[in-house]
């Protein structure tokens, strides 16, 4: 049994990723990797074993963009350093 809050956001995570797999990302000269997601809190990175393993693709390359709906995703207060 799951409380409605939790069902609530088991429905919202799967229409995000119904959403990132109909997205056209022809147009920025992508191809999708994979989708990454956890039901954890962004506060702790243990336990997300999605996180580690998205981390893990892209320290061997097999990642060049990350695609989120939000930067806070990864990390409350996170910042982003262009190049």
């Amino acid at each position: 049994m799951v409380s409605t809050a939790h069902a609530e956001q088991i429905e919202n995570l799967s229409n995000q990723i119904e959403y990132y797999r109909q997205m056209d990302i022809s147009h920025i000269n992508c191809v999708l990797v994979d989708i990454y997601a956890d039901i954890k809190s962004v506060k702790n990175i243990s336990g997300r074993a999605e996180f580690q393993r998205m981390l893990a693709d892209c320290k061997c390359k097999k990642i060049e963009r990350i695609i989120t709906k939000s930067i806070s995703r990864f990390r409350p207060n996170t910042e982003i350093y262009l190049m």
